[in-house]
């Protein structure tokens, strides 16, 4: 039993550690690749892929429990096979999630064999199943009770107030401090054979969108919902009677702790607005609106409502009538609707699917960057930069079709549309269901005002909203750590 013991805490300081460091990923590769293979360079693969050996060993951590407990003594089987079932009270519930995956891995591999590259399934998988097999192995093992609480809660929130404040600060900072920690000397471009952009701009504005440590500014302001969530609804550091100090000094305490949590969400709120992420706003509020409508009652309910709904309203005018471009970016909306569309019809041409890895974040790695301009744009900008693919008004005018045609990535900018492209109208289905029946069973939580699983389940709410207008679990940080923290929830809390 001690070699469980042993194995139970090691797995818990690897999931650990891997939280912590997720958020930081992007900007530790680029100062890594930099460091190691100069300026302008590709993250080095074997660098960038550090946390799905992480994963990889952590998997075979797990395993390893399951076989000592298998060893033991016979009272102990019934515990170790809960790996696989679940409570025998709630086994269909905890066997719907591997049906689910189980079905969709199936179709996967019968599809993609003939239809998509090696290379493509690759990073189709990695960005859609490996997050989902992490879920299932972490709902599968034994938790501590207050592991979340007490250990991933405290060290989200601290990672999430400092990279925030580092955003905050790189919202002023020169190109010049971008490039000597190893970023491209260019804004709002994709390359995959390149530095990560510096930043992004919104369109000719010359607005720049914070990223701080991610990719992009999209990543970073879904990443931001979980530790916006959980600061949202942790009300229980401000009750009296949790505190076992002298009267003389419990008011003190209680301002510090209330002091605190304002400008830590004060810091995380800023930082999500400086994103210019919509879909992270539309999340953000949702999430807000939501949590105000359960755990609050009668008046205050109403008022906290109407208050932060006409407060986002008399914004979001203000901004639209000062500088529509932040908002409304009709280029930009008008891409994503053509491309859901686009998705929509593809899915319904080819109901099996096209295969994995063939639309999304991992077509885009096997693609050409490729940029789109409305008719009469000035590319005169790029006229240096061959390694672009420019289409003017429908027409590729960068390289020359005679030189190059260039393949672009397919991209529906929708998560479940891109599942359908992939997997088509069966698998499309099996995860609308895997996403519906968490988000169902999530609600409890708020209904029950358990903390712990409200932040989860709020996060998780609020990425599957975004995930209606960006490829939302594209992203290691956000797709790692919510469906993970997701599936220890489902552990300790079995709902």
């Amino acid at each position: 039993m001690d070699n469980v013991l042993v194995l139970k805490s090691i797995r818990h300081w690897l999931v650990l550690i891997l939280f912590i460091l997720l958020p930081l990923h992007a900007l530790l590769v680029t100062v890594g690749t930099k460091m190691i293979a100069g300026t302008g360079q590709a993250p080095i693969v074997w660098l960038a892929v550090w946390k799905e050996v992480v994963i990889a060993v952590i998997f075979v951590v797990g395993i390893s429990e399951l076989a000592f407990k298998m060893r033991n003594a016979k009272c102990e089987m019934r515990k170790a096979l809960s790996f696989f079932r679940g409570k025998a009270s709630l086994k269909w519930k905890g066997d719907i999630q591997i049906i689910l995956i189980s079905l969709m891995l199936v179709i996967a591999f019968a599809i993609s064999g003939f239809r998509v590259t090696e290379t493509q399934f690759v990073f189709g998988f990695k960005y859609l199943f490996v997050p989902l097999i992490f879920f299932l192995l972490l709902s599968r093992l034994e938790w501590e009770k207050d592991f979340l609480e007490r250990k991933v809660f405290p060290a989200v929130l601290i990672v999430g107030g400092l990279i925030s404040l580092y955003g905050i600060i790189t919202f002023f900072l020169p190109m010049g401090f971008f490039t000597v920690l190893g970023y491209s000397d260019a804004h709002s471009l994709y390359a995959p054979g390149s530095a990560l952009s510096a930043f992004q701009q919104i369109g000719e504005s010359g607005v720049r969108r914070v990223q701080s440590t991610f990719a992009g500014p999209n990543q970073f302001g879904l990443w931001l919902l979980l530790p916006f969530s959980i600061a949202l609804v942790d009300r229980r550091k401000f009750s009296i009677s949790n505190f076992q100090f002298p009267n003389n000094y419990q008011l003190s305490i209680i301002n510090y702790q209330l002091i605190s949590r304002l400008i830590l969400m004060l810091i995380i709120a800023s930082s999500l607005i400086l994103t210019f992420s919509r879909s992270a706003w539309i999340a953000a509020f949702a999430i807000t609106i939501y949590a105000s409508f359960i755990l609050l009652r009668g008046k205050k309910r109403v008022t906290l409502i109407g208050a932060l709904t006409g407060i986002a309203v008399m914004v979001t005018v203000v901004i639209t009538f000062v500088s529509p471009n932040l908002i409304l970016r009709s280029i930009s909306n008008r891409h994503h609707i053509e491309r859901v569309q686009e998705g929509f019809v593809t899915m319904i041409e080819h109901p099996l699917g096209l295969g994995l890895g063939s639309a999304g974040p991992a077509s885009n790695r096997v693609s050409d960057p490729c940029l789109t301009f409305d008719a009469g744009s000035d590319i005169s900008w790029a006229k240096d930069r061959d390694d672009l693919c420019l289409f003017v008004g429908g027409v590729q005018m960068q390289p020359s079709p005679e030189v190059k045609t260039c393949k672009c990535a397919f991209l529906p900018e929708n998560w479940y549309v891109q599942v359908g492209v992939e997997l088509g109208v069966i698998g499309f289905v099996l995860f609308l269901v895997l996403v519906g029946k968490l988000l169902v069973s999530g609600f409890w939580f708020l209904v029950r005002r358990d903390y712990v699983g409200s932040a989860v389940f709020l996060s998780f709410l609020g990425i599957s909203i975004a995930s209606l207008f960006l490829h939302a679990w594209e992203d290691s940080a956000v797709a790692y750590t919510v469906w993970g923290v997701v599936g220890i929830v489902m552990s300790v809390k079995r709902f």
